[in-house]
């Protein structure tokens, strides 16, 4: 297995991956960024405000990881009362991104 220094890691490939059947750092942490953003989302939705705050150039300001949690924490309460991902997701971007196909290629594939 290769190394985080590498920015490789040694995960089931699919045919988007690279030949040598690794996956590239940015990809793999594209999903927990996704995550955290779907968690500001949700917190935004159940508070008002935002986790993560910027300033006027657009620079982070702060991030409250206890805010992010009781987003995420929202999150896996609608999935457990059987709402599906694509419900949660669609709710929480006022309908912003239609699924979560439509989230993934929008966010994480920047189509």
């Amino acid at each position: 297995m290769e190394g985080v220094g590498d920015q490789l890691y040694d995960l089931e490939a699919s045919s988007e991956d690279n030949d040598d059947g690794h996956v590239d750092g940015s990809v793999y942490v594209s999903g927990y960024m996704a995550c955290l953003y779907l968690a500001d989302l949700e917190y935004q939705t159940l508070k008002g405000s935002a986790a993560v705050t910027f300033d006027q150039n657009g620079d982070v300001v702060s991030i409250s990881s206890e805010k992010l949690r009781e987003g995420l924490s929202g999150i896996l309460s609608r999935l457990h009362r059987g709402d599906t991902l694509d419900e949660v997701i669609q709710g929480i971007s006022g309908g912003f991104f239609e699924s979560t196909e439509d989230f993934e290629k929008r966010f994480i594939k920047g189509n």
